[in-house]
This record gives C-alpha cells, structure tokens and sequence, in this order.
C-alpha cells in the first residue's frame, strides 16, 4: 500500500501537483459531503416530525397547542408548521425569506429589461438611453405623469421600487441589499422586516412624487427602501447600545453619508433617498425588534405581511394591465430629466 501511495505521488508531482494538498482538499471535501447528508436527514427528520416548534424558542410542542406553554408566542397550526419545515428544503440554510424573494424579484425585473435590449446594461447614445426609460416605465418606473392619466397609476408608487436604471444603480443596490437585509430580517423577523421594507420603500416613493410634483422625471430603484433600512438600523443601534449598538450606529452613518454622496455624483433621486431614511428612523422608534410576541401581536403583524404581499402582487397585477398606456411623448420629455 505504501509503495501504491509513493509511486502515486510521485505521478501527481511530475503532473505539478502538491500531493498532501490534494490529500487535505479530499479529507475537507469529503467531511463538508457528510455534513451536508448529516444536515439533509435532520431537515428531512424535521419535516416529518409529527409535532410543532415553537418559532421563537424553539421548544417541542404538541401539535394541538395554539400558544407555546414554554414562552407564551402564539402558533400556527400543526399543517402551517409543517409547511415551514419542508420549505426548508427549498431557502438556503441559513437564509433570509424576504430578503432573498426582494432580491429575486429585482433581479427578475432587471434580467426582462436587459434580455428586451441589452444595451440597458450601460447606454452610450441617447436612443440608448430613450430605449432604457422606455423599457422600465413599461415595468414599473413611476413619474408624476401618471397622476394625470385616468385612473392615476398609484400603483407605480409600489412597483418602481424593483425596477432599475442600469448595471452600476442594479448591481449598488443589490449589494446594499445583501449587507442590511439578512441583518434586520434576523434583528425583527420576517413578518416585521417585510412591513418595514415596504413602508420605508413607499415613504421614499412618496417623497420623491412629491417633490418632482412637475417635473415628468422617471424614478425608480429599491434605494429608497435601503435608506429606510439604514435609518432603522442607526435609532437600532442607538436604542441597543453598548459595543456592539455603537459598532452599528457608526457602520450605518458610513454607509449613509456614502450612498448619499454617490446618489449626488450620480444624480440619483436623493429625495426618495432622504423620504427612505427619515421613514424608517421614524418606525424604528414605533416598531419594537423582534421579542416574545403575544397571540394578538403575532396575528396583527402577520395580518400586516399578508397585506404588503397583496398589494405588491396587486401593484403588479394593475400595472400590466394599465400601464401600456403612457404614450412615447411621455418617453421624450423624460429623456434627459430621469433619476435613480
């Protein structure tokens, strides 16, 4: 065996190969292979685990109970909670529900534009750029404009908070997603983070209609929302304290100061930006984090999340039916006035 080991050795170095590290990459490969298997049979002894789980202690429940006996938090039913598990077949370990479907639904929006002329990925011509408004106005951009249209496109208010001008406005708020979702998604929990999201996406929406009340600017992008979330993690951080509150707080003022300067060089609709922050810093002071929530609590916030899905898929549903209707004179008056 040890000759076999030695003139396989000796094969790999005149190939140029390292053979002990080969032998350490196998050993690695094969343990995060069995630790897979291992974290694949518990899920799936979780799925069939004929009881409940309390979401907040995670304490075993018997499937009949409505509120978990060992901290208080109302439950789902034994079908609901079951649901949840098998679904975690499907979100990653470790992953952030509403964080992960925001993404995937900015990166769907922004893939249909690009596949409908890729020259939106960076537009160098001004028909280029006209092509660019044109294509996310059809899929969700607002401008004041659509007050004025029979019935007034409110919806816009919602939509245009997924679409996006460009690979660099994509690919910034894609990032600042990635980086401040899953931390307040895990600081509020779902059904929170999802209301919080919204509210803040719809402030800085709001804000910016407002403000460019007679300026036929399109306006569109999740960075409203992402400075609302900024806002929310700096009264976060402030009202946690300690290390770790401070750590927070000065992150969060890095990362505003920075997205608001870049906003100005890149001419971005810092009014949906500044609607976004003061939005969310206000909510952060109403909405408390995630904590043992009471049966009518639990209810209520889930109410909430049920109500920002129906009307985002409602927005949605309005704009392709409604939202042919903007006419290309409207394209030609917003060339050379669009902001992020």
């Amino acid at each position: 065996m040890s000759g076999e080991k030695n003139i396989l050795d000796t094969i790999l170095r005149a190939l140029g190969f390292n053979p002990t590290q080969l032998r350490w990459r196998w050993r690695r490969g094969k343990v995060a292979i069995s630790n897979w298997f291992n974290r694949t049979e518990n899920r799936s002894r979780a799925a069939r685990y004929e009881h409940k789980t309390c979401h907040a202690c995670n304490a075993p429940v018997d499937r009949e109970e409505k509120t978990c006996p060992r901290c208080g938090a109302a439950l789902a039913s034994a079908a609901v909670n079951r649901a949840g598990r098998l679904l975690q077949f499907i979100v990653p370990e470790g992953g952030f529900v509403y964080t992960t479907f925001i993404g995937i639904v900015i990166v769907a929006l922004f893939g249909v534009m690009v596949a409908q002329d890729v020259r939106t990925l960076w537009p160098s011509s001004q028909e280029a750029i006209i092509r660019q408004v044109d294509l996310a106005l059809q899929l969700g951009a607002s401008s004041s404009y659509y007050r004025t249209v029979d019935p007034p496109q409110v919806w816009r208010l919602v939509t245009s908070m997924f679409v996006h001008f460009g690979i660099v406005h994509f690919l910034f708020n894609i990032y600042a997603l990635i980086q401040l979702g899953p931390l307040l998604e895990d600081a509020y929990g779902r059904s929170r983070f999802l209301v919080l999201y919204f509210l803040c996406g719809l402030g800085g929406s709001l804000v910016s209609s407002v403000y460019h009340w007679n300026n036929p600017v399109a306006s569109a992008g999740a960075s409203g929302a992402l400075f609302g979330l900024i806002g929310t993690s700096l009264v976060y951080g402030w009202r946690t304290g300690g290390t770790l509150g401070r750590s927070l707080t000065s992150q969060m003022w890095q990362w505003g100061v920075f997205a608001l300067l870049f906003g100005i060089l890149v001419s971005a609709d810092n009014a949906a930006h500044i609607g976004g922050a003061v939005t969310g810093a206000g909510l952060a002071y109403v909405i408390p984090a995630k904590d043992r929530p009471s049966p009518l609590s639990q209810t209520a916030w889930s109410v909430a999340e049920l109500a920002c899905l129906l009307i985002f898929v409602g927005s949605f549903v309005a704009l392709f039916h409604y939202g042919h209707d903007y006419g290309r004179l409207d394209v030609a008056i917003i060339f050379g006035q669009w902001v992020l």
